[in-house]
């Protein structure tokens, strides 16, 4: 049995270690956001850890307009407002895990465990959710010219006031658009568009002055699809919860001797 699970260790252990491997036709563009306020609040994204092997510090305490990228294997990330005089912010003693983007660590949070911080996030009083989510980790066609997408949210009184977003071309043009939470935009470029699932097609959009002709949004522009995107969470999940089992049944097979 012990050498039955072993085997399948070994087989999902190079998996995992395969994750970062780009996909036939696909390539990473950067994805940023970042952060403005006047607020007197903390700024934390949550979760910010996903994943079997990173139950603990499952949260990311922001700094303003440092950019950040999006957490992998991560698909629900959203900012929330905490209120600055309910939390104490400490620097945490140990260097911060891989995907952790900060050293901080709010004292409060600490004392949850990790499988009721969903809970706290979503109930206590002095956490609030501004109404943005968090870009995903994106992996896109390599024929699209896209590559980088950047974002800064505007918080005001705990709410999301609007979004800045920069769409970053391979030639070096950049497409500047703002929005409301919830209608993330399409690229004005008809080849970048879908990068991601769920954007909001609005039609065509002005040239921005530094972009050539070209750049303009075509009129007979598709709804938004997911299949432009390549999500990077998927083999990592799939393969870490398939190492879990397997160490879960070891453990089960100890405890029964």
């Amino acid at each position: 049995m012990r050498i039955v699970l072993l085997a399948a260790v070994a087989l999902v252990v190079p998996s995992l270690a395969r994750a970062d491997i780009l996909p036939e036709g696909k390539k990473h563009i950067s994805v940023k956001f970042s952060v403005a306020s006047d607020d007197k609040a903390i700024f934390v994204a949550f979760p910010a850890a996903c994943g079997p092997m990173s139950k603990e510090n499952n949260y990311d305490v922001l700094e303003l307009k440092t950019p950040r990228e999006p957490y992998k294997f991560c698909g629900d990330s959203a900012l929330y407002a905490l209120d600055a005089a309910a939390f104490t912010k400490v620097e945490a003693k140990e260097k911060p895990m891989a995907w952790m983007r900060s050293p901080w660590l709010l004292t409060e949070i600490e004392k949850v465990p990790s499988a009721d911080r969903p809970k706290f996030f979503a109930s206590t009083p002095t956490v609030h959710a501004v109404g943005y989510a968090l870009p995903p980790f994106a992996l896109i066609d390599t024929k699209m010219p896209l590559k980088e997408v950047q974002e800064v949210v505007t918080v005001k009184a705990n709410k999301a006031e609007s979004i800045a977003l920069t769409y970053v071309y391979e030639d070096g043009t950049e497409e500047k658009q703002s929005y409301l939470p919830g209608k993330r935009p399409q690229p004005a470029r008809k080849e970048a568009r879908d990068w991601m699932p769920g954007l909001v097609d609005n039609g065509p959009v002005a040239v921005p002055a530094s972009a050539s002709p070209s750049t303009a949004a075509s009129t007979d522009a598709k709804p938004a699809k997911a299949s432009s995107c390549g999500c990077a969470s998927a083999p990592g999940a799939s393969a870490s919860g398939a190492l879990v089992l397997a160490f879960a049944a070891l453990g089960l097979r100890r405890r029964r001797r």
